[in-house]
C-alpha cells in the first residue's frame, strides 16, 4: 500500500510541476499574447451594407456584430457605419467605402480599400498597435484623430489631432496635427498642382507626397463633416480655430455646399475667400509615435 501511495504522490507532484511550467511560459511570452482584439460593428446608418470574410459570399450584418480577422465591411449609397476598436477607439466609414480588418496578436490592421474613413484613437493601450493602411500608404498614430480617403489613385490624409507619420515605399513623411497630405503616383506630377504657399513636397520611391496646413477648402465633404461633428473636442484640443469652424460650417451648409469639391488638383484658381495658408507646424511630436516592430507593409 505504501508503494502505491508513493507513486500517487509522485504523480501529483509531477502534475504540479508541469502546470507551473506551462503558466510560467505563458507569462514569459508577454501579456499581449493573451489580449484579444475586439472589433464590433457598433452602428449602421442605412440599409446598403454587406459583410464578407474575404471570399465571394456576402451577407447583411447586424448592429453589435463582432468582426473576425479578415472581415470586409462595404457600405453603399446613403449608408455609413462605425466600427468600435477595443475599448475606446473607433473607425467611422463613409458611404461607398470598404474597410478590411485583420488582427495578429497585439497588432490590429485597418485597410481602407476605397472611400473615406475617420479614425479616432484617444488612448492606445501599451503593447497594442493600430495600423491604418490605404493603397501603398500607411499611417501610424498615437492618441489622435484623422481622416483617410482615396480620390481615384490619390490618397488623402487629414490629421485633425495628435501626431502621425505617413509610410510609403520605406520612407516616412511627418504629419503633425493641423496638416493635410496627398500621396500620389507619377501620374500626378507636382507641376500639375496649383502653386500654393507653405506646401512641403516629398519625392518618394513610389510617387510623391504633398503636405500643407489644414484648410477647409482642401477638404472633401466627409472631412468637413468630421470636423463639424467633433468641433467641441477639436476646439478644446486647440486643433481648430473658431474662424476655421465658421468656414467649415459655411462649406457644409451654405449656398453651393452641394457642389463643393477640393481644388488642390484642379486647374482652376482657388476661391478668393480662401486665406493664405499659415506656416505649417514644426513636425515635432508631443508624444512619440508608436511604430510596430515590423514596420508597415505597403
Amino acid at each position: 500500500m505504501n508503494k502505491y501511495k508513493t507513486i500517487l504522490v509522485l504523480i501529483i507532484c509531477l502534475c504540479i510541476v508541469l502546470s507551473w511550467a506551462v503558466l510560467t511560459s505563458v507569462y514569459a511570452s508577454g501579456p499581449t499574447v493573451r489580449i484579444a482584439r475586439i472589433i464590433t460593428l457598433a452602428n449602421i446608418s442605412g440599409s446598403n451594407i454587406t459583410l464578407s470574410n474575404g471570399g465571394p459570399r456576402t451577407f447583411t450584418p447586424r448592429e453589435g456584430q463582432r468582426l473576425s480577422s479578415g472581415s470586409i465591411v462595404s457600405t453603399g449609397v446613403e449608408t455609413s457605419a462605425r466600427l468600435n476598436l477595443d475599448e475606446a477607439s473607433s473607425l467611422q466609414m463613409d458611404e461607398k467605402s470598404q474597410v478590411q480588418v485583420s488582427s495578429s496578436g497585439s497588432r490590429l490592421v485597418l485597410s481602407l480599400q476605397s472611400g473615406n474613413a475617420l479614425v479616432h484613437v484617444p488612448n492606445q493601450v501599451e503593447g497594442r498597435d493600430i495600423e491604418c493602411r490605404v493603397g501603398a500608404t500607411g499611417l501610424v498614430v498615437r492618441g489622435t484623430m484623422f481622416v483617410i480617403g482615396q480620390w481615384g489613385d490619390i490618397v488623402t490624409i487629414t490629421m485633425l489631432s495628435g501626431y502621425g507619420e505617413v509610410h510609403s515605399g520605406g520612407e516616412v513623411v511627418p504629419l503633425p496635427a493641423g496638416t493635410m497630405a496627398w500621396v500620389f503616383d507619377d501620374n500626378h506630377e507636382p507641376e500639375d498642382i496649383q502653386d500654393l504657399t507653405s506646401v512641403a513636397h516629398y519625392d518618394l520611391e513610389q510617387g510623391h507626397a504633398l503636405v500643407t496646413q489644414m484648410m477647409p477648402h482642401f477638404m472633401d465633404m466627409f472631412a468637413l463633416q468630421a470636423v463639424y461633428d467633433n468641433q467641441e473636442y477639436l476646439h478644446d484640443a486647440g486643433a481648430v480655430s473658431g474662424e476655421m469652424l465658421a468656414e467649415v460650417t459655411r462649406l457644409l451648409f451654405g449656398t453651393g455646399s452641394e457642389t463643393h469639391t477640393p481644388w488642390i488638383f484642379s486647374s482652376t484658381s482657388p476661391p478668393a475667400s480662401v486665406p493664405t495658408p499659415a506656416p505649417m507646424p514644426t513636425p515635432i511630436p508631443t508624444i512619440p509615435p508608436v511604430v510596430s516592430p515590423g514596420g508597415l507593409i505597403p
